[in-house]
């Protein structure tokens, strides 16, 4: 079975039965409340320019999710979207059709494709097991919220798919700037955890390239530390399709 992703030989027949059980789910989950909107506002037999831009900038985000498979990359809850980009979808049917039934059928297709979408992610980016770590799969750590110079909380986390790991601290109300990061993975020659050797205090994981040595602040430092490892020490030997 061809997937989006790269996958290890060593658990591809455990992702060949997530992804069977994961993409039906997604592609309706992402494409349910467009084409509700869009069905709804053709039988309506109405139109006007601003209404439908509205429409079209609602659709955009999940039509592009799938189109691009940015469900690869990005690691995160993907629910949210889908109810937003329905929101929009529905205020855009609202203004053009001026009915109940059109924006209502909408907004019950965007929850209950958020609905979807939220189980199709809890199944292929489960990390139980570690397995999730033996593909390119997108990874996103917990976040971990740390104070500023001033006291206020900051947003902590990093990241990493098959290419690029990534790192951010920052995003508080105190914070002048966002301090964050990117290296190759093919950089990457250690991974551990370690006691913080500035602030914020406590354990980090500590990533060392030929040059250089980062400390990536995140939620589940131990978890993350394991996944990153063995990615990208599968990434250094063959087996991969």
């Amino acid at each position: 079975m061809r997937m989006p992703f790269d996958v290890h030989a060593t658990v591809r027949a455990d992702f060949e039965r997530r992804w069977f059980r994961a993409y039906p789910m997604m592609l309706v989950g992402f494409l349910a409340a467009p084409v509700v909107s869009v069905a709804g506002v053709a039988l309506s037999d109405s139109g006007g320019l601003w209404g439908l831009g509205l429409l079209a900038l609602g659709c955009a985000p999940p039509v592009w999710f799938v189109v691009e498979r940015i469900y690869v990359h990005v690691a995160k809850s993907w629910g949210p979207m889908v109810v937003c980009s329905g929101a929009v979808q529905a205020l855009a049917i609202a203004w053009l059709t001026h009915q109940a039934p059109p924006v209502v059928s909408t907004l019950v297709a965007a929850v209950l494709g958020a609905l979807l979408v939220e189980w199709a992610c809890s199944v292929l980016l489960d990390p139980t097991g570690g397995a999730i770590a033996a593909t390119t799969l997108g990874i996103r750590s917990r976040e971990r919220r740390v104070r500023g110079a001033a006291g206020w909380p900051r947003r902590a986390f990093a990241g990493f798919d098959g290419e690029w790991l990534y790192w951010c601290v920052g995003a508080g109300p105190s914070a002048s700037h966002v301090v964050d990061g990117k290296l190759r993975l093919q950089e990457v020659d250690g991974v551990w955890v370690a006691d913080a050797t500035g602030l914020p205090t406590g354990p980090v994981v500590v990533v060392r390239t030929p040059d250089r040595q980062v400390q990536l602040v995140v939620g589940d430092p131990h978890h993350f530390a394991a996944l990153l490892d063995r990615r990208v020490r599968l990434l250094g030997v063959s087996g991969w399709t």
